[in-house]
């Protein structure tokens, strides 16, 4: 490429880079002369300036005006385009416009920005002492001096790329520490805003029953006591082999990868964390020893489709724990099943031990009419440790949240241990009386499953253990008259 210059011209106001690729080839000022683009024989773009250009083809003129620089189009050159927009007329350029030629690969870009044209003079003096070093090296008769130069130079570039290298490695470290912290404190914000929204839940339901708040109180210090937060885990077993039913993939801390809460590997080999389910209900005494509540708290698997789904592939269900919180208690009650009733929903179950003696609320006979439009109170464990934790000053609540990692279990048994498991009271009106049910809207949610509904004058009449999830308003239980049964049967009652 060739360059011609003539006459002196003012400090440039603007430079054209030539680009061939990726690659700047170099740099062009801009003066007063207009400047010519064309080709010569061959094919090679070529650039000249004054008013007389033995260019075989004219492609463009550049020419500085009042306004700025002005492009001029040949009407006998190929294709122009700026910024890949074809020109057909002048053009008055910009800074940092991009100009192309149909199927020539050398491309021009103007710039104008007095900034940045210092950056490229100093570019240019760099290019000009890089030249005089290399041919003062390579004929200076000193070998000596060359070599020092060299390694002078060779380790200046080790040691500079040694700092980059550091400085990246601090950068991405600090980066990755404060995306951890980031993530930490978003996951505390999104329990924060579950507890909060647990919490105005709470307040709205505690608003609702202020009016009889009298008789619920009265129930609930007198036989909250012996309802208890009743905690189930169980896991999955391979029929014949009786090999354990585990997670295909874990942490290095073993904590199990499920992809989300319906996708996940499982196998029988290997020793990753076995498949576990914690379920969270409500019990309460029926006689010494003795603890009504549902079929499906006591043995969770029962009617779940998900655990359905497992044993239909060759696994059996197996309980690994069932145990019972009292409020006064700060020890774990363990449970063991003794009667059930898969037609309505009830498990009566066997209290391995129990040092404390607590009230035994009385169940309604046959006599107690259930009427539509009578008030009820419902004693239980609706949303679990969730609720629980929400009723907590937020301090003591962020500790045990901190101090457990929000595994069901150790949440427990810290809530058990600080004396701070207490059944929540709800209270509502029977809605309709139907065979082997009572519908009643005292609210609830799941973890109330198994909880006693006591009339007006503190007689448990039903067993909590359905949420009507399309109509809030309908909460199912069983009639305790049915559960009399279980407890004939077991030689607790005549």
């Amino acid at each position: 490429m060739t360059i011609a210059m003539a006459g002196k011209e003012q400090t440039p106001g603007a430079v054209l880079r030539v680009i061939r690729g990726e690659r700047e080839e170099r740099l062009i000022e801009l003066g007063e002369r207009a400047l010519h683009v064309g080709l010569v024989d061959g094919g090679q773009l070529e650039i000249q300036a004054g008013e007389e250009v033995p260019l075989g083809v004219v492609l463009v003129t550049i020419a500085r005006t009042e306004r700025g620089y002005l492009l001029t189009p040949s009407l006998t050159s190929p294709s122009v385009a700026v910024n890949h927009f074809p020109v057909e007329g002048e053009i008055l350029l910009q800074d940092g416009d991009r100009i192309t030629f149909e199927g020539i690969p050398t491309q021009l870009e103007f710039r104008t920005r007095r900034e940045r044209w210092g950056h490229l003079k100093k570019a240019l003096r760099w290019e000009h002492a890089e030249r005089e070093l290399r041919r003062w090296l390579w004929h200076d008769r000193t070998m000596r001096r060359k070599a020092l130069v060299i390694v002078a130079l060779l380790l200046g570039l080790v040691f500079s790329m040694w700092f980059v290298v550091n400085e990246y490695s601090l950068r991405v470290g600090i980066r990755e520490l404060n995306e951890q912290l980031r993530q930490q404190e978003r996951a505390f914000s999104r329990v924060s805003e579950e507890m909060e929204e647990v919490k105005r839940k709470l307040d709205l339901l505690a608003s609702n029953v202020e009016g009889e708040l009298t008789m619920a109180g009265r129930i609930s210090n007198t036989y909250g006591p012996s309802v208890s937060l009743i905690e189930a885990t169980y896991g999955f077993v391979e029929q014949g082999t009786g090999k354990v039913l585990r997670y295909a993939e874990a942490t290095e801390g073993g904590i199990a990868i499920t992809h989300g809460e319906e996708r996940f590997q499982v196998t029988t080999e290997g020793n990753g964390p076995a498949v576990e389910e914690t379920v969270l209900g409500t019990g309460f005494l029926v006689a010494r020893g003795y603890l009504l509540t549902n079929l499906h708290v006591a043995r969770p698997w029962w009617q779940n489709e998900a655990a359905e789904q497992i044993m239909g592939m060759g696994f059996r269900p197996r309980l690994l724990a069932l145990n019972a919180y009292f409020p006064t208690i700060p020890t774990p009650v363990p449970l063991e099943v003794a009667r059930v009733s898969e037609e309505y929903d009830l498990a009566l179950c066997r209290l391995g031990r129990l040092d404390v003696n607590l009230p035994i609320p009385p169940l309604a006979s046959e006599e107690v009419k259930v009427d539509v439009g009578q008030a009820v109170i419902l004693l239980g464990y609706p949303a679990g440790i969730e609720a629980l934790l929400a009723r907590l000053d937020e301090s003591v609540a962020r500790q045990i949240i901190t101090a457990t990692a929000m595994r069901i279990p150790e949440v427990t048994r810290e809530l058990a241990t600080r004396g701070l498991i207490r059944p929540m009271v709800t209270q509502g009106h029977v809605s309709a009386r139907l065979p082997g049910r009572i519908v009643h809207d005292a609210a609830t949610t799941t973890g109330g499953s198994g909880g006693p509904l006591f009339n007006r004058n503190g007689v448990v009449i039903g067993i909590n253990y359905a949420v009507l999830r399309e109509f809030s308003a309908s909460n199912l239980a069983v009639p305790i008259t049915l559960a009399r049964q279980l407890l004939r049967e077991q030689g607790i009652l005549p």
